[in-house]
């Protein structure tokens, strides 16, 4: 049997709880599936979901006779936080330029090392840059895709073959910038997911059953986040010098798991500052112990020592994202919007310019359909009003709107029963008794009392 069936302690989720007969574990609260709106991303976490409630997910679709549905978060892709993204935060090309410029990787990337590797990319094709190798080379050797013969020398072990070589070179150049200067680039990049994630994580730890602050809502007891490579490794470069050393890009199916255990009884031995454990497992390796104030010789540290590491970092406001050296003002205009909308006056100027918005949206779509300028309009005898276009020449008034024109009539508005009994107007959209048609809802004319087929 398995450790999960002989010891409770080791279930995530006891199907035998009376929490899961009527939520059932792959449902919030209970689960929290995140994503970016990346096919292969979406996908990961679908096969791995099906891994995990396969049975329970077809048990549960015979017995209602329907498919269950798991929720799905995630964001507009060119904004979403599941990766360092300079476009949410300008300020990490700054601290990218500032890596690539240092002394350190400008003896690295200017090292004969370099200047062979370099030349024989040159050779391959223009289009083969430096931070297109990991994702060509890779791709193609595991598709069986044939290599260039100057490439195709990779035997899986001999570390000192060209492929290997070129991995090695642009795996350290691309991960340098996620280790300088204290991870700066990871910390500011990773935020706002850290944010995401410390939102299950605190609530847990500081037994709360709602967290007000981060939104709100129960705790999950499995928050799962889908992402890329791109986003496991400045994690694990945002946990502390000793965690990662970016030398190995992070493979395919990669995953970090952060683990919360809590301390059951009153242990003796036990001195830490929350009744939480936690313990982070990346590839099935523990590496709790390379970070800083964990003890070195165990799996498991004090929940408050990941809390306090992140919480400096783990934000989605008051990030210093303001850029240098980019021209992109749209980070400003965000941050100038977002401070106009806290303050009363603000709001008002906001509201008004949607208001003013609409109304001149409204304008210019009645102008650009009939070609016209509107205006107001009364016809006495019913008291109905009715917005049209007049056109008058000389005693003789017409009304028209669009392509419709309505019978020409005297000057005399006193005059309620202007049409004759053959033409018939009507308000839903049928045909009148000429075979033209009326807008629904729209009302020309007078509307007699005498003659109520008219309205």
């Amino acid at each position: 049997s398995s450790v999960a069936g002989s010891d409770p302690r080791m279930r995530l989720f006891d199907l035998d709880d009376e929490a899961y007969k009527t939520i059932r574990p792959y449902e919030e609260p209970h689960l929290y599936y995140r994503a970016d709106d990346e096919q292969r991303t979406l996908m990961s976490g679908q096969v791995l979901l099906r891994g995990l409630f396969g049975p329970e997910i077809t048990t549960d679709a015979k017995a209602t006779g329907y498919d269950p549905v798991i929720v799905l978060h995630t964001a507009d892709y060119k904004y979403d936080v599941l990766g360092s993204n300079w476009k949410d935060c300008p300020r990490l090309e700054d601290l990218e330029d500032d890596a690539t410029s240092s002394d350190f990787f400008q003896t690295f990337n200017t090292s004969a090392e370099a200047k062979e590797l370099y030349a024989i990319a040159s050779k391959l094709g223009k289009d083969f840059d430096r931070d297109d190798w990991i994702d060509c080379l890779m791709t193609t050797m595991c598709t069986d895709r044939p290599l260039p013969d100057k490439l195709n020398d990779f035997d899986g072990e001999n570390d000192k073959s060209t492929f290997q070589r070129f991995l090695d070179f642009a795996t350290y150049a691309s991960n340098y910038k996620l280790k300088h200067n204290g991870a700066a680039y990871a910390k500011l990049g990773m935020g706002p997911l850290w944010h995401e994630m410390m939102a299950n994580i605190r609530p847990v730890v500081e037994e709360m059953e709602k967290a007000a602050e981060d939104g709100g809502g129960v705790p999950p007891k499995l928050a799962l986040f889908s992402g890329h490579d791109s986003t496991l490794q400045p994690l694990l470069a945002s946990l502390g010098e000793d965690v990662w050393d970016g030398k190995l890009w992070s493979p395919y199916a990669s995953s970090m798991l952060i683990e919360l255990h809590k301390v059951s009884g009153d242990d003796p031995t036990f001195k830490g500052k929350t009744k939480y454990m936690f313990r982070i497992v990346y590839n099935g390796e523990a590496v709790t112990s390379r970070m800083d104030d964990c003890p070195s010789d165990s799996d498991l540290c004090d929940a408050s020592v990941l809390i306090d590491l992140v919480t400096p970092f783990a934000k989605i406001v008051d990030r210093d994202c303001k850029s240098s050296i980019n021209k992109d003002d749209t980070y400003s205009s965000v941050l100038a919007t977002e401070e106009l909308l806290t303050t009363p006056g603000g709001i008002l100027i906001f509201g008004s310019m949607m208001i003013l918005c609409g109304f001149l949206g409204s304008l210019g779509t009645f102008v650009y359909l009939t070609g016209r300028l509107p205006m107001c309009c009364f016809t006495r005898g019913s008291g109905v009003a009715s917005l049209g276009v007049r056109r008058q020449s000389g005693s003789k008034m017409r009304e028209s709107y669009g392509g419709i024109s309505l019978p020409e009539r005297n000057g005399d508005e006193n005059n309620e029963n202007e049409f004759d009994d053959e033409e018939h107007y009507t308000t839903n959209g049928h045909s009148n008794g000429d075979g033209s048609n009326l807008p629904p809802a729209t009302i020309y004319g007078s509307a007699s009392e005498s003659s109520p087929s008219n309205a």
